[in-house]
């Protein structure tokens, strides 16, 4: 992939992206391998203009069964970046304003084809974590999170980042083909060695 590049963070100061970050509490790269991820083993997609617009529409989805005093919806992961490729798999941010909002809408969320998800509770204690199956669009993560807490910000921030720097972008999607390569059909190995890579972006936002 060569040299890692710099990242300019969010006061404007560049700084290179070689550094470490203790792992966060809140476990920010927390997508372990789980039963009711794709076949087939890791598959990474080209970019899509279409998926910002897809997002949107499940949004608007959620918006009309889930009251506005419950959380807001944001766009996260490889889909939500301009021209970065990602495995087909839209991932939604669902804030809350406390993590125990989120059982008042299971039901609803069962209405529009999501399964809620507790087992990975232990995992990351501080997410509620639904899925709806791919058909007929993508496959759709909705992670109910606390508004402003770390799990919100770190998404955020590394998204941004990926937003403000195309090399920053670049670099991450050139890591994820190669990893897609080496780890084909191991998505626990995949997910851990992008792990690094997260960690030091967060590090450089000061997330």
């Amino acid at each position: 992939m060569g040299e890692m590049p710099h990242i300019q963070s969010p006061n404007g100061t560049l700084r290179r992206l070689n550094g470490t970050r203790q792992s966060s509490e809140a476990r920010f790269e927390n997508a372990p391998p789980m039963p009711h991820a794709q076949p087939g083993g890791v598959q990474i997609l080209p970019a899509d203009p279409s998926w910002p617009d897809q997002a949107r529409a499940v949004v608007a989805e959620l918006q009309a069964v889930i009251p506005a005093a419950l959380g807001r919806f944001e766009h996260i992961g490889s889909t939500a970046v301009p021209g970065l490729c990602a495995k087909p798999v839209l991932d939604l941010l669902w804030g809350l304003p406390a993590l125990d909002a989120a059982s008042a809408s299971v039901d609803a969320l069962r209405a529009l084809g999501f399964a809620y998800r507790p087992a990975y509770e232990t995992e990351v204690p501080d997410r509620r974590y639904f899925v709806r199956p791919e058909d007929p669009g993508l496959r759709v993560h909705l992670h109910g999170v606390v508004v402003g807490g770390t799990l919100w910000r770190e998404h955020l921030a590394f998204r941004d980042a990926l937003r403000r720097q195309a090399a920053l972008a670049q670099a991450y999607g050139e890591l994820k083909q190669a990893l897609a390569q080496r780890h084909a059909q191991d998505k626990a190995a995949y997910t851990t060695a992008k792990a690094p890579f997260i960690r030091r972006v967060l590090g450089c936002c000061g997330a």
